[in-house]
């Protein structure tokens, strides 16, 4: 009997033992197989990232610097600084290159912009010498142990930049010296040029705000003196030869790898820095099955975490080389499953950005804007030799593609002027009408200037910044 007894107890404690080890047994088992195939994942996505130009080989982000007179690199931290110490009201340049003002500047305007042009002579003859250098590469910190943490005080000097040198174009312009300031709006594109070595999708992003605004110039010029077939040959001459659209994919790759070199970064720190999401219910091909507490278990989040953000980066580089119409699929539906990949990843979440299309589609805007321009110019130079604008766009010959629509520009006859259009992301924008403002910001030239720019101009609040 008391043999018996024991057996019975003993079989008791077993199963208990069992019952209390099978759920860690089984836990094991499920986090060694997410482990395995996060690390696959993971190779096959850095193989995958390589073969795509993803540059995860870190001596390739530097770049060689040319002579110091001819690098224009150094110069924009001066500007920076500059900057930093006084910075420049944009009220006061608001009457000679506002956004909204495209109507010919006030004697009043130009007054006002020439004084502020004066306080801040300093900062523009340092702009002038960056923009005199043709080669820029800028002084960044390619060797920081995490990227994401690296420096980028030159950014804000690219747009107070560009949006000085369009002050000094129009009141150029306004003295009379229009051919002059043509030539000095298209040092504006060089500031994009500069940006290169930046590398990244954010110095990209930069260099299209300057660019879109040196374009802006070019316009204003058009609408005020482009009858003069001159001045209109100038412009297109001008935005022709200069204008470089930036590296919209490199900026993409470098930002990739530098994603993965952030993350490469984590896994030297404690598994409790690295902000994990707790389990879900989900069956997403990403999810977690246990929480990082030993450093095996943070490699492997690890290694799922770099997976999933080469894979999104790497589809989001392949759409932005197709056709715009395609692009858009193919992000929306890389959207689609990044945005299933937030409900399980904390720290996905904080490196998301807005839609993938609004951001890529700049690429799209800055080649409408500048074919538009180039085709508004040439239009304005086929009426001074024919008497007035023609009927078809053919007319003119052959003419840059919509990139929204691989199709012609939208174009028609407006009276005794013209609207030039593109039918921008979503594909249905139509020009509009001569008397109301369009709404969105599809690419566009409506000539002459319309009745919407002269009474929608506002003054931009000035932030109350210290001056010269």
């Amino acid at each position: 009997m008391t043999k018996s007894l024991g057996i019975f107890i003993t079989s008791i404690l077993l199963l208990l033992c069992l019952a209390v080890a099978f759920p860690f047994w089984s836990l094991h088992r499920r986090e060694a197989a997410y482990a395995r195939k996060a690390h696959q994942d993971l190779l096959r996505e850095v193989r995958l990232a390589r073969a795509e130009g993803i540059p995860l080989d870190r001596s390739r982000w530097k770049t060689a610097y040319p002579p110091p007179a001819e690098d224009a690199g150094p110069v924009y931290d001066d500007i920076a600084l500059e900057l930093k110490r006084y910075r420049v009201s944009d009220k006061s340049l608001n009457g000679v290159n506002s956004t909204t003002a495209h109507y010919p500047p006030t004697a009043s305007d130009v007054s006002q912009a020439k004084s502020t042009l004066k306080q801040h002579a300093q900062l523009l003859a340092l702009i002038h010498t960056a923009l005199g250098r043709k080669q820029g590469v800028l002084r960044l910190d390619w060797n920081a142990k995490d990227p994401s943490a690296m420096d980028y005080p030159q950014l804000n000097a690219m747009r107070p930049s560009a949006r000085l040198l369009l002050a000094e174009s129009m009141v150029m312009a306004h003295e009379g010296r229009v051919q002059e300031a043509i030539q000095n709006q298209a040092l504006g594109f060089r500031i994009s040029d500069h940006c290169a070595s930046g590398k990244t999708w954010l110095f990209a992003l930069v260099g299209y705000s300057a660019n879109a605004i040196t374009l802006q110039g070019m316009r204003k010029l058009l609408y005020q003196y482009g009858e003069n077939p001159a001045v209109a040959k100038s412009v297109l001459e001008a935005v022709h030869n200069n204008e470089h659209t930036p590296d919209l994919i490199g900026g993409m790759r470098m930002d990739a790898a530098m994603q993965y070199w952030s993350n490469e970064y984590l896994r030297t720190r404690p598994p409790s820095e690295v902000m994990p999401t707790p389990p879900t219910s989900g069956d997403g091909r990403w999810s977690v099955p246990h929480l990082p507490q030993s450093k095996a278990q943070q490699n492997a989040y690890q290694d799922d975490t770099e997976a999933a953000l080469l894979h999104h980066a790497r589809m989001n580089i392949i759409a932005s080389a197709r056709p715009f119409p395609e692009a858009k699929q193919i992000s929306l539906s890389n959207e689609k499953e990044w945005n299933r990949l937030l409900e399980t990843r904390i720290e996905l979440a904080e490196k998301s950005n807005s839609s993938d299309v609004e951001l890529f589609s700049v690429g799209w805007k800055d080649k409408a804007a500048t074919s538009i321009v180039e085709i508004s110019a040439r239009l304005l130079i086929w009426k001074s030799q024919h008497g007035a604008f023609p009927e078809t766009l053919s007319a003119i010959g052959e003419t840059p593609l919509d990139p929204f629509a691989e199709k012609p520009f939208g174009y028609r006859r407006e009276g005794a002027g013209f609207v030039l259009y593109s039918v921008g992301e979503d594909g249905n924008f139509d020009g509009g009408s001569a008397n109301v403002k369009p709404k969105g910001n599809s690419p566009m030239f409506r000539y002459p200037i319309p009745a919407y720019y002269r009474l929608s101009a506002k003054p931009i609040v000035s932030n109350g910044v210290q001056q010269r």
